[in-house]
């Protein structure tokens, strides 16, 4: 059998098993968002890391598998969610659960509360079910939490708060002014569904453009016959003066 078409019979094979076959450096950007972080780094270190919207430390952990040298700040406000990131984030001295969220000024507010759920949100109104449990939370900013731990750079702002991403964004305004965070990842969508609250990307894109941050990738989520559901985007902002290499893929070598 010919070479070309035994690895086509592997690949079939593979994808059957759920699982698929490329070569690294074929792999494109907005695949992985560790990878293409890693690869614009150049080499220099992803340090203190601000995980918003946690839930039970997916992210966190992530970043601790294949950023060894980060500090990551996890802020999870639901009780019992936040008891989860706690346990699953525990023995990683480099995880920092925060019972609290992150908006665009400290105070309080009401937070839809179900178990574990991906989905809980500040946008009460109007997309809550009345039965849909509701309890009251504080609420932080990224600003005000620098200050009083004297954070002055962010290396990574991830954001993922079933649409209250614009809040979490006008609450960091004087970092990212200051061009003190380097890459914003957070979660959009491209139309709004009903029970579906996600960043709006063209807000977000618009915020952050205007602050000279620009899109690196897009990390799809979830589709149906409307298009784009949610998924992530990568923002950048350039370092002065400087130019990396090009390449197709944050693998190739």
């Amino acid at each position: 059998m010919e070479v070309a078409m035994l690895k086509s019979l592997i690949s079939r094979i593979l994808l059957q098993c759920g699982m698929d076959l490329r070569r690294a450096a074929s792999v494109p950007f907005g695949v992985r968002w560790h990878e293409d972080i890693r690869f614009l780094l150049q080499g220099q270190k992803l340090e203190t890391v601000f995980d918003v919207g946690a839930n039970i430390g997916q992210t966190a952990l992530t970043l601790a598998r294949n950023f060894p040298e980060s500090r990551v700040f996890s802020f999870e406000p639901i009780p019992s969610t936040f008891a989860r990131l706690a346990q699953n984030t525990g023995r990683e001295p480099r995880i920092e659960a925060v019972c609290c969220a992150l908006g665009s000024e400290p105070g309080s507010g009401k937070m839809t509360t179900e178990p574990l759920s991906v989905s809980n949100t500040l946008l009460v109104e109007p997309q809550t079910n009345p039965k849909t449990p509701v309890t009251d939370v504080n609420i932080d900013t990224v600003s005000s939490f620098c200050a009083k731990r004297g954070i002055q750079r962010l290396s990574l702002l991830k954001i993922d708060t079933e649409g209250y991403e614009m809040n979490v964004l006008k609450g960091a305004e004087r970092l990212l002014v200051a061009k003190q965070i380097e890459f914003v990842l957070c979660e959009c969508d491209f139309f709004r569904r009903n029970g579906e609250p996600h960043g709006d990307f063209n807000a977000i894109w618009q915020y952050l453009s205007s602050l000279n941050y620009h899109v690196v990738a897009f990390y799809s989520g979830g589709v149906d016959d409307l298009g784009w559901i949610w998924g992530d985007v990568l923002f950048r902002l350039p370092r002065d003066g400087q130019r990396g290499r090009v390449s197709c893929s944050p693998f190739a070598r």
